[in-house]
């Protein structure tokens, strides 16, 4: 999870003119890991809520059966306007369900003392976690160059 933080010169008019851009009609959820992404554009997908967006990145990488992955990172952005600036804060976040589910398996294998499946689980986990800080770098630039 990574926060971040910016001033915009934007008007919220603006804003909202260049979400447009970038929005997704297809409803999806960081908690549903099961359905299906058919919206192969590479980049930010966007969906309006009521002081902001969610978002989520879509790499364009394709499984083993030529679907997309359905792991995303996603972010929640909030626009404030005070004083007649307006910043945009927010954070990213991996899907939460496998983050849990990870987090859970790597507990229960540290209490076992399994070693090697300790270690296995390890390896992903740090695997898993690079590819993340990548995808949400990229994630935060892309909205930086958005609504810079």
């Amino acid at each position: 999870m990574r926060f971040f933080s910016f001033e915009t010169t934007l008007t919220m008019d603006e804003i909202q003119e260049r979400g447009m851009q970038f929005i997704e009609y297809e409803q999806h959820s960081p908690w549903n890991l099961f359905k299906k992404y058919t919206s192969s554009r590479t980049g930010l997908h966007l969906y309006f809520t009521h002081n902001g967006f969610t978002c989520f990145y879509e790499n364009g990488k394709r499984n083993r059966t030529h679907s997309l992955h359905s792991a995303k990172t996603w972010a929640t952005i909030k626009i404030k306007e005070k004083n007649g600036k307006r910043k945009i804060e927010g954070y990213t976040y991996f899907c939460p369900l496998l983050i849990i589910a990870l987090f859970i398996g790597l507990i229960n294998i540290v209490f076992v003392e399994d070693v090697l499946a300790f270690s296995i689980i390890f390896v992903i986990c740090s695997v898993l976690l690079a590819s993340i800080i990548k995808e949400e770098s990229k994630m935060i630039e892309q909205i930086k160059i958005l609504f810079l």
